[in-house]
C-alpha cells in the first residue's frame, strides 16, 4: 500500500492529483476542505462559512440543499438506479429529458445526444461535424475556429479549442486543424472600439481565417455568447446574431457553448435569445442539473441529422456513446431542474442588474476597481492601479491573491482571472440582500489589501 504524503506534511495523501492545480509545487498551500453547504453558502472544515459567489464552478444555479432536488435524486435512485441507452434498450426518462430539451432550448435544436459533461458533449459534437462532413461527401471540410480566451473542455480533442496555455502546453493541441481569432473584450484590438466596430472586428477576423484556411476546410464556428471563464467577457448585444449570420454565408456550422450560460445564467433561459440566434449546435452540462449529480447535452439540427442519415445504409451503427448516457438519476435531477429554473429566469435578470448596479457604484468609489460588465447573474470587474493611465497593480503587491484571500476571511468565496480580473456568478436563487453583502464584502477586502490593512 502507497502512504506517501506530500513534503508539506498535508494529511492528503499524493494519490490524489488535483484539477487546475501546479501539482509539481510541493509546497503548495493545502486546498480548502468543503464540508457542508446550504442555500448559497459554504462551509469548510473549520466551520468557517462563507458566501459562494461562483456557485461552485458556475453549477450550482440552485443552491445547494435543495429538497426538492434531493428528494428527486434519492427516488429516482430507489425506483431505477441504472439503465443503460446503448443497443436498443433505454428508459422512459431519456426520452422525456431529450423532447424538454427541444422545447426549451432554440427551435433549430431538435435532436439531443446525452452525455456526463459539458467536455464530452462537445466531443460529442466534433464527432457529430466529422462524420457528417465524411458521409455527406466533404471529407476534407473538418477545420473547426474558436476564440481567444475560450474555454469549452479539457478532453483531448476540445482541449485544443479552449485556449489557455496551462490547457495547451503539453498537451500537442491545438491540432492542425484547430484554429483561433481575437475575443470581442474591451483590451488588446477592441480597447475603446464601439459596438459596431467589435462586431465588424469578430465577423472580419473569421472570414479572414475562413479564407486562410480554404472554405473547403472550414466546417465550424464555436463560441460561449459570454465568456465566463476568460473573465466574464461580455460581447456588446448583436455580436452573436452577426458571428451567426456570418457562419451562415461562409457554410460553417454555427455551435454555441453554453455550458455556463444555459439555464437561466444571463437572465434569459439561454444566452442564445439576448440576440434570438439559432445555432446548428449548441451543448449544455453544468447548470443542467445544478451541480447535483453529472450530466451533459448535445443538441444539433434536424438538418445536420437528416444529411448523416440519409446518407447512411440502414444498418449502420453511429458507433458513439457512454456508459452513463441517459443515466437515469442524473435524467431526473435535469428535468426538476428545467422545472425549477424556469420560474428563476426572471429573477436572474432583475438582481443582474442590481448586481451591475452595485459593482458599478463600487467602481465609481474605488481607485482600484473598474470596467464593470455583465449579463444577468454573471459579471466582472478589472482592477487596475491607475485607472486613468491604464496603469496594471504592482505585480510585486501579489493584490489579487490577497485580496481572495482576505474576502474569503471575511465570508466570501469569489473567482479570480488572469489579467487582474474578478468574478461574480452566484446561485440564481440569491436574494438582494445577499448580493449587497457579497459585494460589501469584496469591496472591504480590496480596501484592506489597497491600504496594506490585511491579514497577510
Amino acid at each position: 500500500m502507497n502512504t506517501a504524503r506530500t513534503t508539506r506534511g498535508s494529511a492528503l495523501s499524493t494519490a490524489f492529483v488535483p484539477p487546475f492545480a501546479a501539482i509539481a509545487d510541493s509546497d503548495r498551500p493545502p486546498p480548502t476542505l468543503i464540508e457542508s453547504a446550504k442555500g448559497i453558502h459554504l462551509t469548510d472544515s473549520t466551520g468557517h462559512r462563507v458566501i459562494d459567489a461562483w456557485s461552485g464552478m458556475v453549477c450550482v444555479g440552485l443552491g445547494y440543499a435543495n429538497e426538492e432536488l434531493i428528494e428527486t435524486l434519492v427516488a429516482q435512485t430507489r425506483k431505477l438506479s441504472y439503465a443503460h441507452s446503448l443497443y436498443d434498450t433505454t428508459h422512459q426518462l431519456t426520452i422525456d429529458l431529450c423532447e424538454r430539451l427541444v422545447e426549451v432550448t432554440p427551435e433549430s435544436l431538435q435532436h439531443v445526444f446525452l452525455s456526463m459533461s459539458g467536455s464530452d458533449a462537445a466531443d460529442t459534437l466534433l464527432k457529430v461535424m466529422r462524420y457528417h462532413n465524411n458521409v455527406t461527401g466533404r471529407p476534407q471540410k473538418k477545420h473547426v475556429i474558436a476564440l481567444d480566451r475560450a474555454y469549452h473542455g479539457a478532453n483531448s480533442v476540445v482541449a485544443g479549442l479552449t485556449h489557455f496555455p496551462e490547457c495547451n502546453d503539453n498537451f500537442d493541441v491545438p491540432l492542425p486543424t484547430q484554429h483561433h481569432i481575437p475575443s470581442p473584450w474591451h483590451f488588446g484590438a477592441n480597447q475603446g472600439r464601439s459596438a459596431d466596430e467589435i462586431i465588424g472586428n469578430s465577423v472580419a477576423a473569421l472570414r479572414s481565417t475562413v479564407a486562410e484556411i480554404g472554405p473547403e476546410n472550414a466546417a465550424a464556428f464555436v463560441c460561449e455568447p459570454v465568456m465566463i471563464t476568460a473573465g466574464v467577457i461580455v460581447p456588446p448585444l448583436g455580436w452573436l446574431a452577426a458571428m451567426g449570420d456570418a457562419c451562415a454565408e461562409l457554410d460553417l456550422m454555427f455551435m454555441v457553448d453554453e455550458v455556463v450560460t444555459g439555464f437561466g445564467r444571463t437572465g434569459r433561459m439561454f444566452a442564445c435569445e439576448w440576440d434570438d440566434v439559432k445555432p446548428d449546435m449548441m451543448f449544455l452540462a453544468k447548470g443542467m442539473t445544478s451541480g447535483y449529480i453529472p450530466q451533459g447535452a448535445a443538441l444539433f439540427s434536424n438538418e445536420i441529422y437528416r444529411g448523416m442519415t440519409e446518407a447512411m445504409s440502414r444498418d449502420t451503427i453511429f458507433g458513439h456513446g457512454f456508459t452513463h448516457t441517459g443515466h437515469p438519476p442524473s435524467c431526473a435531477v435535469t428535468l426538476k431542474c428545467i422545472e425549477l429554473y424556469l420560474d428563476l429566469v426572471d429573477n436572474s435578470a432583475r438582481l443582474g442588474l442590481h448586481l451591475l448596479s452595485r459593482l458599478t457604484e463600487l467602481a465609481e468609489a474605488d481607485p482600484w476597481v473598474t470596467h464593470v460588465r455583465g449579463r444577468g447573474l454573471a459579471a466582472g470587474v478589472d482592477l487596475l492601479g491607475d485607472k486613468d493611465a491604464g496603469t496594471p497593480l504592482d505585480p510585486s503587491l501579489d493584490a489579487m491573491l490577497r485580496i481572495r484571500r482576505e474576502a474569503h476571511r471575511r465570508g466570501l468565496m469569489t473567482r479570480v482571472f488572469d489579467g487582474d480580473m474578478f468574478g461574480f456568478a452566484p446561485p440564481l436563487i440569491i436574494t438582494e440582500d445577499e448580493i449587497d453583502e457579497m459585494i460589501e464584502i469584496f469591496a472591504a477586502s480590496v480596501a484592506a489589501v489597497r491600504n496594506n490593512e490585511d491579514q497577510q
